[in-house]
């Protein structure tokens, strides 16, 4: 499977706005780590392919809740990617889609308390394509990201994130 991983550095493609974030909690009870983390991901099955980028910025706290911030709207077209994975099979760009957003918060609710960390998180990257992203592959990227969260730096390479990333 294709990937990209940038971690605690700017991938090159612009972060989502957050000029008025929404906000929602979720009980947690993980210890995490404090990070921003992008992971960009080509899954290639015939005669079809997905394709996600998303990322998290997190910053650890002792409150007992995992608070998310993400965009409060669609923000459309942010600009194009076309160095992406799916560069000559999909057209990417940058920014969200209801649908897909709505899909990462519905991962983050999925998940049990104890692999949510306590802390601050914000949705700070999406890559969408026009024909290969899916809801599978947002709640698939959500759900590494959250185990991303919880590794030491020492387990965080990008040998082990694809390992967790090919599992979920």
């Amino acid at each position: 499977m294709p990937t990209r991983l940038w971690i605690n550095e700017q991938p090159p493609f612009p972060p989502l706005p957050l000029r008025r974030p929404a906000t929602v909690q979720f009980e947690a009870s993980a210890a995490g780590n404090r990070r921003t983390i992008v992971i960009e991901a080509l899954l290639i099955n015939s005669p079809a392919s997905q394709y996600a980028g998303l990322g998290f910025s997190f910053v650890p706290r002792e409150n007992g809740v995992l608070s998310v911030s993400y965009p409060s709207k669609n923000t459309g077209v942010i600009a194009s990617f076309p160095d992406s994975l799916a560069g000559r099979f999909d057209r990417v760009h940058v920014g969200t889609a209801d649908n897909y957003l709505r899909d990462v918060l519905l991962a983050l609710e999925a998940s049990p308390t104890a692999d949510r960390p306590v802390g601050s998180l914000t949705v700070s990257h999406m890559l969408c394509g026009e024909l290969g992203s899916s809801p599978f592959m947002f709640q698939r990227l959500t759900r590494t990201l959250l185990t991303t969260l919880r590794m030491t730096e020492a387990d965080l390479t990008e040998a082990r994130v694809v390992q967790v990333l090919r599992s979920t």
